[in-house]
């Protein structure tokens, strides 16, 4: 079902997490590349424009489909994350009070750094493939105001 993540002490609980080699970001998102008005090197999730020049000549339609697959992505991430923080939470405890996940990513200062890490990367891979979804649905020349927001009625918003 999945994999543990390796202890890092004696007192470590290892939490079960799921591999996610199809969550991974496609490599026009994460190439960088010089584009006019900025002074670093941008990719496709800081600067959605940039989606245009990498690949040239597709359909609306197919950006459509691209676009609802980044968003069902983004929604499997968004599960996983919340499954993980929940599994960490209950092993590790919270921090409590109003904010219950007070550091970056919704994790809590003394769980395990490889725990909190896993639990991290699920938050940066939702919001990378949420900006894939924006720059695709740019792309496909629909508004931002026309972007789902609530990721379950896909293609019907755009």
């Amino acid at each position: 079902m999945g994999r543990m993540i390796p202890r890092t002490s004696n007192h470590c609980k290892p939490m079960k997490t799921e591999p996610t080699p199809h969550l991974d970001l496609p490599t026009y998102a994460t190439s960088r590349h010089r584009f006019p008005k900025w002074n670093i090197r941008v990719d496709v999730t800081q600067e959605p424009r940039l989606l245009r020049r990498l690949m040239p000549g597709i359909q609306p339609e197919i950006a459509i489909i691209y676009r609802d697959r980044a968003l069902a992505n983004s929604r499997e991430c968004r599960m996983r994350a919340a499954r993980a923080r929940k599994e960490a939470a209950t092993l590790y405890g919270n921090a409590g009070g109003l904010n219950p996940y007070p550091v970056s990513g919704g994790t809590c200062e003394h769980w395990p750094r490889d725990v909190a890490g896993y639990v991290w990367n699920l938050a940066c891979l939702v919001a990378s493939w949420d900006s894939i979804a924006r720059a695709w649905h740019a792309y496909a020349g629909k508004r931002p105001a026309t972007f789902p927001r609530n990721h379950s009625g896909l293609s019907s918003a755009a």
